[in-house]
């Protein structure tokens, strides 16, 4: 239903319903309307997402004048297909989110190459991204064989994707949730509940198209029972058939993780690269506003005047945009060359009508006491029979003018750390040796069925990992296979720390590690509290269980 603009609905109601307590959906048919009802509705879009792309942002680049370009730009082309007619497939932050990769995909051929930061640059040339502009068929960093994810969450009604994306992955407070979908704070909860429920049905019926023959079909309500939380109901037909049918076999386990991790399970499957960190470092639950200097709020909304068209330059509009903007926690934030990309989006882009784009994710892995004797991934992972350790198994977009980062700089935020978000998935990994396909990657892809494993007799050896940028690493947990065919094994480990990937320091010494299947084959190693860093490596001297070194899962926490 369209939103009433000012002077074309009930006087009393306009007045009331200021732009700030609109849900997000009214925001954008405003900013479709008219220049004058479209200006605030776009300021007001643009303050509540901006802190969040610019975050964003900031991780797929190298400087904060490179951030806030690509933050811009996400802006620019949103706002460019919302005048178009367009809406978002998911939620529009997660929307906004895909827009800088987009952007990041098209600087990655050409100069600005060396803006963007070196994982990002790595992940688009293995995916064989596009290099120039257009719809990503999927976001960077996530996997083919996970699209039913992402299918599964644009089928959902646009408040249920809402709920998920800022209630459930976002992990907003309630009432900001309430803001952006229009709904009682005191309804959040049992929304996420609801919502929770309905990307896992909604998945494993993508899923099972996708993939699946007649016979899977007849298993679908078994996998929702056996997969619901809390229920430990088992059936042996099920685990019969889960023997020998990989797609069955990768829905259980798909549905597992969105069980026991919905936030890393969705976020890797709808953003993928960065995901992690993203959730670690975005300034949820409270956004400060951006400190500008008082100077910026004039220029800002004149250069939004200046983009207008002649005709909105009514004695009524000028007074309204020079007028002071709201006051504390409504503080329009003036950055000048995002207020100026807004403005020129809201007035001068065409209101053509194209489908939006397409795209798609990953997944990962399930702990299910079910027989299985061949487990499905991508890559080979199944070990050889002889091996002792496991039996399992388009229209160019006008370029704003910026004014130079020095004078109007990007705004500033303080990131709220999250310390539940494993800072080693997908990150850069590399080891001293690997044998057949279990390659150091196995142990950050978060699949902890896969796993990294050197070269036989010929200790010690090494694994590494690259977080991107220093952090403030505080426990390390080490997993195995969490499969009851492999047997209790010591691995004695050392852990180093480096800043540049030279200069190495012991954060933990040597130490036997006892993994044991009966308690998840996991190990924790809390560390010291000044250990920041942004290299580490596990030196690998000996292993009960094996002649080599062995790990599925390296998992680092901020505390």
């Amino acid at each position: 239903m369209r939103v009433p603009e000012p002077g074309h609905g009930d006087p009393a109601t306009d007045r009331l319903r200021s732009v700030e307590t609109l849900p997000d959906a009214d925001l954008v048919e405003r900013m479709r309307g008219r220049v004058a009802v479209a200006m605030p509705a776009a300021q007001e879009f643009r303050r509540r997402h901006f802190p969040a792309v610019l975050a964003y942002a900031r991780l797929c680049s190298r400087s904060s004048g490179a951030a806030a370009e690509l933050a811009a730009r996400a802006f620019t082309l949103a706002i460019r297909g919302i005048r178009r007619g367009i809406n978002a497939p998911g939620a529009w932050r997660h929307r906004l989110l895909v827009l800088v990769q987009q952007s990041a995909v098209s600087w990655s051929s050409d100069s600005r190459r060396g803006q963007l930061a070196p994982g990002l640059v790595a992940c688009i040339e293995a995916a064989g991204s596009p290099l120039r502009i257009r719809p990503l068929r999927r976001p960077i960093g996530t996997r083919p064989q996970d699209a039913a994810m992402l299918e599964a969450f644009h089928s959902l009604p646009e408040r249920t994707r809402g709920v998920l994306w800022h209630a459930l992955i976002e992990d907003e407070s309630d009432a900001e949730v309430a803001v952006l979908l229009g709904v009682e704070a005191s309804a959040v909860d049992m929304l996420r509940a609801s919502a929770h429920k309905a990307i896992r049905r909604a998945y494993l019926n993508a899923h099972l198209k996708r993939n699946g023959s007649q016979t899977c079909g007849r298993f679908q309500r078994l996998i929702e029972a056996a997969t619901e939380p809390g229920d430990l109901r088992r059936s042996l037909d099920l685990e019969q058939h889960m023997s020998v049918c990989s797609c069955c076999t990768l829905a259980v386990a798909q549905l597992f993780r969105v069980n026991q991790d919905p936030r890393g399970a969705l976020a890797d499957a709808l953003l993928g690269w960065g995901s992690a960190a993203y959730l670690a470092t975005a300034p949820t639950h409270v956004r400060p506003e951006c400190q500008t200097p008082r100077s910026d709020a004039v220029t800002a909304p004149a250069a939004m005047t200046a983009a207008l068209p002649a005709a909105a330059h009514s004695p009524r509009l000028e007074r309204r945009t020079a007028a002071p903007v709201r006051r504390g926690r409504r503080v329009v934030s003036a950055v000048a060359v995002v207020a100026a990309v807004v403005a020129a989006g809201v007035a001068v882009l065409p209101d053509d009508n194209r489908q939006p784009d397409q795209i798609a994710q990953p997944v990962q892995p399930p702990r299910m006491t079910v027989a299985i004797t061949s487990l499905p991934t991508t890559r080979a992972t199944s070990t050889p029979s002889s091996h002792p350790s496991t039996t399992a198994s388009s229209t160019p977009i006008p370029t704003p003018t910026s004014t130079p980062t020095s004078q109007h700089p990007s705004p500033s935020f303080s990131p709220r750390p999250r310390s539940d978000v494993n800072l080693a998935i997908h990150k850069t990994a590399t080891g001293s040796s690997h044998t057949q396909t279990y390659v150091p990657s196995n142990a950050v892809d978060g699949d902890v069925r896969t796993y990294w494993e050197s070269a036989n007799h010929s200790f010690p050896q090494w694994f590494e990992i690259d977080l991107g940028s220093a952090a403030d690493v505080r426990r390390l947990v080490m997993a195995l296979p969490p499969l009851a065919d492999w047997n209790a094994r010591r691995q004695t480990v050392a852990v180093e720390g480096s800043a540049n990937g030279h200069e190495w320091r012991t954060v933990a010494p040597a130490t036997p590690h006892f993994f044991d299947a009966a308690q998840g084959n996991t190990v924790t190693v809390p560390l010291a509290p000044q250990t920041r860093l942004r290299y580490l490596r596990l030196t690998f001297t000996a292993n009960t269980g094996w002649p080599a070194a062995q790990l599925s899962e390296l998992q680092l926490f901020t505390s």
